[in-house]
């Protein structure tokens, strides 16, 4: 409202997986995507690598665009970031 850029991403870890879902990929039908999500079993021994890579990629993306007042431009025109592991662990 005051010219402030924002913006969010979502994952769907809490959506519910249906039974056509569970037919195709596997699962439980009926339960959250991710059963961990914000309960106690929520923790870094269980982050799915892929996805926090997907996602921190499109958060820089979102980030550098909107600190610049660029319009957000697919990921396909500009190379991404490559995330560094130490054993399992993300590098900074």
């Amino acid at each position: 409202e005051v010219g402030i850029a924002s913006g969010g991403l979502f994952t769907g870890a809490e959506s519910i997986k249906s039974e056509s879902e569970s037919t195709m990929y596997g699962g439980i039908s009926g339960v959250a995507y991710d059963a961990c999500y914000h309960q106690a079993c929520d923790t870094i021994e269980n982050i799915n690598a892929e996805a926090l890579q997907v996602m921190g990629n499109a958060a820089l993306n979102v980030t550098i665009n909107l600190s610049n007042g660029n319009r957000i431009r697919p990921a396909s025109q500009h190379s991404l970031i490559q995330f560094e592991y130490q054993g399992e662990w993300l590098k900074r």
